[in-house]
């Protein structure tokens, strides 16, 4: 038997896991039938996805995420559009809202980066148009 907890085998015996000290409450004279197994599958994976509400990601972690997206110009807002796709699919709330705000970061600044590439390019032509023909 494996301990539902760590993972760790577990004599059919032993109702405590010597690894993580997960109590079994659940052993009936050693018989483990398909059906405990799937119950016990089901509560583990239960009890898994509670507390995912509880889980936040860092604040300096948020802050370098946030920098780079700001800071680099043209490859920053790209990393943090992937950063914020991949924190989106998280299971954890913080982790989701932060992806969010991240993706709308990135495409804002990515839009300022190529709006200010195609001015200057604008303006470039201009400047030489004024410089050689007049």
């Amino acid at each position: 038997m494996y301990c539902p907890k760590c993972g760790v085998l577990m004599n059919d015996t032993e109702n405590v896991c010597h690894k993580c000290g997960y109590v079994n409450d659940n052993i009936i004279d050693g018989e483990c039938t398909e059906e405990t197994v799937k119950e016990e599958t089901i509560n583990i994976n239960e009890n898994k996805y509670n507390n995912t509400e509880e889980i936040q990601l860092g604040n300096i972690a948020k802050v370098f995420l946030v920098a780079i997206t700001v800071l680099i110009g043209g490859i920053g807002p790209i990393i943090g559009i992937i950063s914020g796709i991949v924190l989106m699919n998280k299971p954890y709330q913080d982790y989701r809202s932060f992806g969010k705000i991240l993706v709308i970061l990135g495409i804002v600044f990515l839009s300022i980066s190529l709006l200010c590439c195609c001015l200057g390019g604008i303006l470039d032509t201009f400047a030489y148009y004024i410089r050689y023909n007049f």
